[in-house]
């Protein structure tokens, strides 16, 4: 703890501030600084030709000093505290190199970490007993275990990016175990008659949308944002940055028979594969929606647009594709495709599109 006493009895009182005087060029200046590390913020400068006329204007102001202070010690704002490691997270370039909606899941996420972590210093989560605290933490959501595998996530990348940068030596989080999420939306399917109820209660451009999604997987704003150029009919595939990656993932998927009659049916009118009832691309994903929403009501099926990804694994399934083929497309651990084809297809049909796969090709 720093202190100053003053000649008139009063004393300033800053724990961990640092309080330095150098005198330099005939001149003495008094700093307050927030600790001794580098990189501590200065809140408090005070110079004179005297050492008493710098203490002179020091002990004026000390009421501003202790205000300063206080402000700077928040933990929003306190180096060498987590919530201040998360605030220089969020300002990075790691952080704003993730898709839009990946941030702002994650800025929820944040908040949540902060409110439990933030004014824990980071010395504190280097020693003994940080991780059974994240662990105590990660108990605490059993209930939603899939949140709390996200937050674990999260606040595994902030204290990865800590380490990079030297904030921290280790990352405390690293290798803490999961929650089981039991087998969550992946195992959800659109079935066949689903699937034509909501087709047919789509207006035909939103319905085209529905089935080129049932047939690749894609996601909503993937299917809204695809281009022609990403489709190369030569190859026979499909082959797209994905936005929920920020694009540092492309997504290669084969085109099957029915995905190439949805695309045959789909007018260029310009470079977006699906456009909307007035010939133009829906501005985003959220427009798409609006656009889904009343069939997804009409159809009486309480499924989710995201659960056409389970669908068009069962086609590719079906198509021939081995269990890690499938994972590989869908972006999936190899146990929930193993789950989608034992749940789902057809174990003959998969068969005989393997077999006919296999079938040397006549001359």
């Amino acid at each position: 703890m720093n202190s100053r006493r003053y000649a008139n009895g009063s004393r300033l009182m800053l724990p961990g501030a640092h309080r330095v005087v150098i005198r330099k060029a005939g001149r003495v200046r008094i700093y307050w600084r927030s600790g001794r590390e580098r990189g501590a913020v200065t809140f408090g400068t005070f110079a004179g030709d005297t050492l008493v006329e710098a203490e002179a204007l020091e002990r004026a102001a000390a009421g501003d000093i202790a205000k300063r202070y206080a402000e700077l010690v928040r933990p929003s704002t306190a180096p060498g505290y987590v919530a201040k490691l998360i605030e220089e997270y969020i300002a990075s370039p790691d952080f704003n190199r993730l898709a839009v909606s990946t941030k702002r899941v994650w800025r929820g996420h944040l908040d949540g970490i902060k409110d439990i972590f933030g004014t824990t210093t980071l010395d504190a989560m280097q020693r003994e007993g940080a991780r059974g605290a994240i662990y105590a933490w990660r108990d605490t959501m059993a209930a939603t275990p899939r949140t709390a595998n996200i937050r674990l996530t999260v606040l595994a990348r902030v204290f990865s990016w800590g380490v990079d940068h030297e904030r921290i030596k280790r990352n405390p989080a690293a290798g803490i175990t999961r929650l089981d999420e039991g087998p969550g939306r992946a195992d959800i399917i659109w079935h066949d008659d689903e699937l034509a109820r909501l087709v047919n209660a789509c207006p035909a451009p939103v319905a085209r949308a529905v089935r080129l999604a049932a047939l690749t997987g894609l996601r909503k704003a993937d299917v809204v944002g695809l281009t022609w150029s990403e489709v190369d009919f030569a190859r026979g595939v499909i082959d797209r940055a994905t936005l929920k990656s920020g694009r540092r993932t492309r997504a290669v998927i084969p085109i099957l028979p029915a995905t190439r009659a949805v695309l045959d049916e789909c007018p260029r009118l310009g470079p977006q594969v699906v456009t909307n009832a007035h010939g133009r691309p829906w501005a985003s994903a959220d427009a798409f929606d609006s656009s889904l929403r009343p069939a997804l009501v009409a159809c009486g099926v309480d499924k989710h647009f995201h659960d056409l990804r389970g669908t068009a694994a069962t086609r590719f399934f079906a198509a021939g594709l081995s269990v890690s083929e499938v994972a590989r497309i869908m972006g999936w651990r190899e146990a929930e495709a193993e789950r989608i084809a034992e749940r789902y297809t057809d174990r003959r049909a998969v068969v005989e599109g393997i077999a006919a796969r296999l079938q040397p090709r006549s001359a």
